[in-house]
C-alpha cells in the first residue's frame, strides 16, 4: 500500500528556466570572475559575496517576469535560491540594502572596466571575439530628480539630461548607453553610460579611443574593423584617426545625394545578396576611402509607401494653398502670373496648370444702370494640380539606396563582405531591443543616484551577455548533435531564440517533502533535451545527473 502524502507538508517552488540562467552563470564562472575584481564584502552578518548578488540580479533580470530588477527579494521569495546562487543563500540575503551596496561597489571599481575585463576574458577563452566591432548607442528614459555629480578624479557617472530621445519621450530626462558587440554570438564586450545630451558624432570616437586604450592592457587583443552608422563619418575625426572603419556615408552630403538621385541606368550594378545590388562609385576622397552604392529591394518597397503618402499629403496641402491663392485679388495680370509661378516653385512633387482670369464689376454700389458697362476690377488665379514626373524622379531613384564607405582595401573587404558586415550592425540594435523590452523591466529606471544608474546599466549589459552566450551555445550544440527544437508553430528548427527556449521551460517546479530528496516536476522530452543541451551544469541544477 502506497504511503499517504500529507499535502500540507508538500512545498512547491517554481523553477522554470531560471536553472538554465544559473547554469550559464556557472559555466562561464561569472561569480568567481566578479569576486576577483570586487572586494570581499565585510558587512556585518553578510554571507553573500558581491559576485553572488550580481548573479542574483542577472537571474532576476533574465526572469522575464513582471518583477523589475530592483525587486530581487520579492522575485526570489518562492524560489530555490540555494540551487540558483549557491549553498546557504536565501532570498532574505538579497535585500535592497545589500544589492544597493553592490551597485556602489561596481561603480567604485569602474562599471565599464569591470564589465569589459570580464567580457573579454570569457570571449577570449571561448574564441568568441570577431574581427569587427559593432558600435551604437541608445537612450534610456528616467523618472525623478537627480543631483549632478562632480568628480575631481576620474570620469563622472552619466548625468541625466534632456537630449535627443530615441524612445520618443523628449519630455523626460535620459541617460545614453553606448554598446559594442563582436563575434559570432554578438557578445557585448564594452558598454558605457553617457550623459543624456551626448551626441553620437562625438561619443563614437571617444568610445573607440577608450576601447583601444583598454585593449593595450590585454594580450592578443585584435585590431577591430569598427562598424557603426553614419554618425561615425565625421570627416574631421576620421581624417586624423588610424582606425579601420566601415560606415554608412551620411545622406546629407552633396555627393551622396547626387549618386542616390541619378537614374539607375547610369550605374553598372552587380548582385551582392538576395534583394541587393551594388556598384562602386568614386569617393574622390584623399583618405582613399572606397564607396559602395547599395540598392535594396525591400527598403525600396517600404520607402515607396512612405513616398506615396508624402506625395498625397503634399497634394492635399497644395490644394488648400491653391484655394487661398485663388481668393487673392491682383491688380494686374503680371502680378497674378508671378504669384502663380512662385507657388509652383514651392511645390515639391507637383506642377500646376494656371489660368489668369479677369474679373469685371461696377465701381458704384447698387443696381447698375441700363447699358452701363462693367469695368475690370481685378485678376484671379485659377489653378489645377498634377503630379510632376520630373520633380518626382529623383525621389523615386533614391528609394532603397545608400552608400557604404570604408578605408579597407578590396582584398580584405569585398563588396559582398562590406554589405554583410554592415548588416551585422543590427546585432547591436537587437541588443538594445532586448534591454529595453517591457518584459525585461529595465527601460524605466528611477534610481536616484547617477552612480547606481551606471552600475545598473552594467548589470543590464551583463544580462545581455549571458543571454547571447546562452543562445550561441545552444545553437552550436544543436548543430553538433544535428538536433532541432520546435518553434512556436511546432516546426522543427536549428536556430531557436533563447527567449523561446525559456518559454518552453515554463511550469517546471521543485517539490520538497520532509525527509525526502527534492524532485523536479513538470519535465517532458523537449525540456529534458534543452537541459542536456545546456551541459553538465544544467543537468546538476535540475537534478538530472
Amino acid at each position: 500500500m502506497a504511503a499517504r502524502v500529507d499535502f500540507d507538508k508538500l512545498e512547491l517552488q517554481p523553477f522554470d528556466h531560471h536553472g538554465l540562467v544559473a547554469a550559464l552563470i556557472q559555466k562561464f564562472d561569472l561569480i568567481n570572475l566578479l569576486d576577483k575584481h570586487l572586494p570581499v564584502s565585510k558587512e556585518k552578518g553578510s554571507v553573500v559575496t558581491h559576485g553572488q548578488r550580481i548573479a542574483a540580479m542577472v537571474v532576476n533580470g533574465l526572469g522575464f517576469t513582471a518583477n523589475p530588477l530592483y525587486l530581487s527579494p520579492q522575485f526570489f521569495e518562492n524560489k530555490p535560491v540555494s540551487r540558483l546562487i549557491g549553498e546557504g543563500v536565501g532570498a532574505v540575503h538579497l535585500n535592497d540594502d545589500a544589492l544597493g551596496r553592490t551597485l556602489d561597489a561596481i561603480y567604485e571599481k569602474g562599471s565599464t572596466s569591470l564589465f569589459s575585463e570580464i567580457a573579454f576574458n570569457i570571449a577570449t577563452k571561448y574564441h568568441l571575439i570577431g574581427q569587427s566591432a559593432k558600435l551604437d548607442t541608445t537612450s534610456i528614459k528616467l523618472f525623478g530628480e537627480y543631483c549632478e555629480v562632480i568628480e575631481e578624479d576620474g570620469k563622472p557617472p552619466p548625468q541625466p539630461a534632456m537630449g535627443y530621445s530615441k524612445d520618443h519621450r523628449p519630455d523626460l530626462k535620459q541617460v545614453v548607453m553606448s554598446l559594442m558587440v563582436s563575434g559570432p554570438g554578438s557578445i557585448p564586450l564594452w558598454f558605457e553610460g553617457l550623459d543624456g545630451n551626448s551626441q553620437d558624432k562625438k561619443s563614437f570616437h571617444e568610445t573607440i579611443d577608450r576601447v583601444r586604450t583598454f585593449q593595450q592592457s590585454l594580450k592578443n587583443s585584435p585590431s577591430f574593423l569598427w562598424v557603426a552608422d553614419s554618425a561615425l563619418y565625421h570627416q574631421g575625426k576620421l581624417k586624423d584617426t588610424l582606425i579601420r572603419f566601415l560606415t554608412r556615408i551620411p545622406a546629407t552630403l552633396k555627393k551622396v545625394k547626387n549618386y542616390c538621385q541619378q537614374d539607375k541606368e547610369n550605374f553598372d550594378w552587380s548582385p551582392l545578396a538576395p534583394g541587393y545590388q551594388g556598384c562602386w562609385v568614386d569617393s574622390n576622397n584623399p583618405q582613399k576611402e572606397r564607396w559602395l552604392l547599395i540598392q535594396s529591394e525591400q527598403s525600396a518597397k517600404l520607402q515607396t509607401i512612405t513616398l506615396l503618402r508624402r506625395i498625397e499629403k503634399s497634394l492635399t496641402q497644395a490644394k488648400i494653398d491653391a484655394k487661398k491663392l485663388s481668393a487673392i485679388h491682383f491688380g494686374c495680370e503680371a502680378d497674378a502670373r508671378k504669384a502663380a509661378e512662385r507657388f509652383e516653385k514651392s511645390l515639391q512633387y507637383h506642377q500646376i496648370t494656371q489660368m489668369i482670369t479677369p474679373v469685371y464689376g461696377h465701381d458704384k454700389q447698387g443696381r447698375p444702370k441700363r447699358g452701363e458697362k462693367a469695368t475690370l476690377n481685378h485678376y484671379q488665379v485659377v489653378i489645377e494640380l498634377d503630379k510632376n514626373d520630373i520633380k518626382c524622379k529623383p525621389y523615386e531613384n533614391k528609394l532603397g539606396r545608400f552608400i557604404l564607405g570604408t578605408n579597407e582595401t578590396e582584398a580584405s573587404l569585398t563588396a559582398e563582405l562590406m554589405l554583410s558586415t554592415y548588416k551585422e550592425e543590427q546585432d547591436v540594435e537587437r541588443g538594445f531591443r532586448f534591454i529595453k523590452d517591457p518584459c525585461f523591466q529595465l527601460n524605466t529606471i528611477f534610481l536616484k543616484k547617477p552612480e547606481r544608474i551606471e552600475a545598473l546599466m552594467m548589470i543590464m549589459t551583463l544580462c545581455l551577455m549571458i543571454y547571447n552566450l546562452g543562445q550561441h551555445q545552444v545553437r552550436e550544440q544543436l548543430k553538433v548533435e544535428k538536433e532541432t527544437l520546435p518553434n512556436q508553430n511546432g516546426k522543427e528548427i536549428k536556430n531557436p531564440t533563447l527567449r523561446w527556449i525559456f518559454q518552453m521551460m515554463h511550469s517546471i517546479t521543485i517539490a520538497h517533502y520532509p525527509e525526502q530528496p527534492s524532485q523536479t516536476m513538470g519535465l517532458n522530452d523537449n525540456k529534458r533535451k534543452i537541459i542536456r543541451l545546456f551541459g553538465q551544469e544544467a543537468l546538476a541544477i535540475y537534478g538530472l545527473e
